[in-house]
């Protein structure tokens, strides 16, 4: 369901998880209030889709370097431990990469 703002005669707006079949609730001051936009939820964890090849590159070099971080974190877990006893990563960078150049993207290297 997304956030709606609703404005009611009186001028005053709040904002409501509706669904989109509700276009008119009850104000807090009693008047009628109308919805009068609609407003995207931003999700944690999702990146714009680059829009040129250059900005794509940084996106990318920014997703390779975490992808070492969390690699590096998972070599130093197992720097101690047994054979039998190792954690094992997933390869997040080889991932992202196969389902780039899936997509089409212009990847080398």
């Amino acid at each position: 369901m997304p956030i709606y703002s609703y404005r009611c005669g009186q001028g005053h707006e709040t904002e409501l998880l509706r669904p989109f079949e509700v276009a008119e609730v009850l104000c807090g001051c009693g008047d009628q209030a109308i919805r009068s936009s609609v407003n995207r939820l931003s999700v944690i964890g999702q990146v714009p889709v680059p829009r040129d090849e250059r900005s794509y590159r940084k996106s990318y070099g920014e997703y390779r370097e975490a992808a070492a971080e969390v690699a590096d974190g998972y070599e130093r877990v197992n720097r101690d431990r047994a054979p039998s006893e190792q954690v094992k990563g997933t390869d997040y960078y080889s991932l992202a990469k196969a389902q780039a150049i899936a997509k089409g993207a212009p990847i080398k290297g």
